[in-house]
């Protein structure tokens, strides 16, 4: 079943119902999580610190016995009974007192850390809280001076205790208060779930009169009224639906004419789709509007790359006044509000041209160009008194023709620009067609910067672009023939060098690249017209450093 077909009941009732059951849940479990904590906080600061004191203060009165040892075993052994007691020395005091039993020594790396340390830790275990305190050697400590009998600075970690002490029972007593409280919150949850449902259906009963009304208008007279008789939400329901059904009339009055327009727009984005020129697309798009929204005048104006007015296309207007109304676009009051992209009727123009409506084209808050509509129906802009459908629908064909236009106007920019090496390889050619009248040679010199890399590593890739360069300047410093050097990669360098034979443009290029800088490790190779190849493509393959 989709959800979205449920009854307007449970779309109410079911979030309801789910948000109190999840309030619920996270109130136990946050109540629970916190209660051990307060639990284990009370145990730290409370039971431990107190048996700490106690197991201190006793083991340190007994040390000022002549029986320590028995007696710390006696009190141990009754201490058992309260909590999990155990005493750690360490080498410390091994030199006064001997050495102890391997149990008598830290065991684990919490009771090392304590005594490394001489911080005292907690850590809990299951239902078990361990607490490991250092036994440190001060001058009064409890009343007593430890330094008298141990030797050592004060400070020292003569050993240490571990007490574990079991919080089963408080542990326990929280899970029963916890599943008291999911009793409850069950409890709570059912009674929520039949209060609002009982409330929800009661609310929404006059919705159900609603619908089995317009169940029945499906199969009456449009003109039929519902009655409803409460003064809640429902009832402007209830109006809102009698003017809906008195505007269903005087929108199929509209059906038509929209068709029209819609058939339009959607040949306008057919157009943008499939044209590969702006030219192609703007006449095009032209003819569309003519067609679907019955524009009799209409021009197209795009901005060029310097900011200028290209008028592209027009319809219904004579070539003197599309002119006049480029001019009049031009203007620096129009201009601005057009770069602003507001659309706007100019009006009170001086020039003969009339109101007209203007269309900003406008990609990524880029200004493109302009629309600008004359006659609409066989009637002048200016004298049209309700704008405002033909200023929407001329919006949305901004909005498409905008983008396309951009990228358009780029491809067709794209298409005029040549291609830097293409132009090489011209001229590579012109020189080959030039000598081979006169039998001669032509001789071309890769140059390959060997360590770019490393440049680019030790002194950046601006200067080491930089080096390149220079050192394409020193070759070309050097050499006293007619030549060419170009850099035709960021590594490469190319020489041209017309009626030089390969022999002789090899000794040129070795003299040549001695006058590159020192730390630019260069490699060359060079080849020859007609010796090696006979076409710019077999010169530059052959020429592979």
């Amino acid at each position: 079943m989709d959800l979205r077909d449920i009854s307007i009941k449970w779309k109410i009732a079911i979030p309801v119902i789910i948000a109190v059951t999840v309030g619920i849940v996270l109130t136990i479990l946050v109540t629970g999580n916190r209660t051990e904590s307060i639990v284990v906080d009370e145990a730290k600061q409370g039971t431990m610190v107190g048996y700490r004191d106690t197991v201190l203060n006793s083991l340190t009165t007994m040390m000022y016995t002549s029986s320590y040892s028995s007696a710390k075993d006696m009190f141990l052994d009754q201490m058992k009974n309260v909590a999990d007691l155990k005493v750690i020395k360490t080498e410390a005091i091994d030199k006064d007192f001997g050495k102890g039993d391997a149990r008598d020594y830290a065991a684990d790396a919490l009771e090392k850390e304590v005594i490394e340390k001489g911080t005292e830790k907690f850590v809990l275990k299951g239902s078990h809280l361990r607490g490991v305190f250092p036994y440190t050697a001060k001058s009064d400590f409890m009343g007593k001076n430890c330094l008298s009998c141990h030797k050592v600075n004060e400070g020292t970690v003569l050993g240490a205790i571990s007490i574990s002490v079991p919080l089963t029972e408080s542990f326990r007593r929280i899970r029963l208060i916890q599943y008291l409280y999911l009793g409850l919150g069950l409890g709570g949850v059912l009674s929520v779930t039949f209060v609002v449902t009982i409330i929800v259906s009661i609310i929404l009963k006059p919705m159900s009169v609603l619908v089995e009304r317009m169940k029945e208008l499906s199969g009456e007279d449009i003109e039929s009224v519902s009655d409803v008789k409460v003064k809640d939400e429902i009832k402007i329901l209830n109006v809102q639906f009698d003017n809906m059904v008195t505007a269903i009339e005087t929108r199929n009055n509209r059906i038509k004419e929209q068709m029209e327009e819609l058939t339009a727009l959607f040949n306008v984005g057919e157009i943008l789709n499939r044209s590969d020129s702006v030219d192609e697309a703007v006449g095009l798009i032209l003819h569309a509007v003519n067609i679907g929204f019955h524009v009799e005048e209409c021009a197209v104006i795009l901005l060029d790359e310097s900011g200028g007015l290209n008028l592209k296309k027009s319809i219904g207007l004579s070539d003197a006044k599309a002119e006049a109304v480029k001019d009049v676009v031009d203007t620096s009051d129009i201009r601005n509000r057009i770069m602003q992209g507001e659309l706007f009727i100019a009006n009170n123009i001086e020039k003969g041209v009339g109101d007209f409506l203007v269309v900003p084209l406008k990609s990524a808050k880029t200004p493109v160009g302009v629309i600008t509509l004359h006659k609409v129906k066989g009637t002048e802009i200016g004298s049209i008194s309700d704008m405002e459908e033909i200023k929407r629908l001329f919006s949305i064909i901004a909005m498409q023709m905008s983008p396309y236009l951009m990228v358009g106007i780029s491809k067709d920019k794209k298409r005029n620009i040549v291609n830097p090496f293409t132009c090489y390889m011209d001229i590579i050619k012109g020189h080959i067609d030039a000598v081979s009248e006169y039998s001669g040679a032509v001789s071309l010199a890769v140059v390959k910067i060997e360590n770019y890399n490393s440049l680019c590593k030790d002194l950046g890739m601006d200067n080491a672009s930089l080096k390149v360069q220079k050192a394409g300047d020193a070759i070309s410093s050097s050499i006293n023939n007619v030549h060419d050097v170009v850099r035709i990669t960021e590594i490469k360098l190319v020489v041209l060098l017309p009626m030089v034979e390969k022999m002789d443009a090899t000794d040129i290029i070795n003299s040549a690249v001695a006058a590159v800088e020192p730390d630019v490790m260069v490699k060359t190779k060079v080849v020859s017209y007609p010796e090696d190849g006979e076409t710019p493509a077999q010169l530059m393959f052959l020429s592979y450093v």
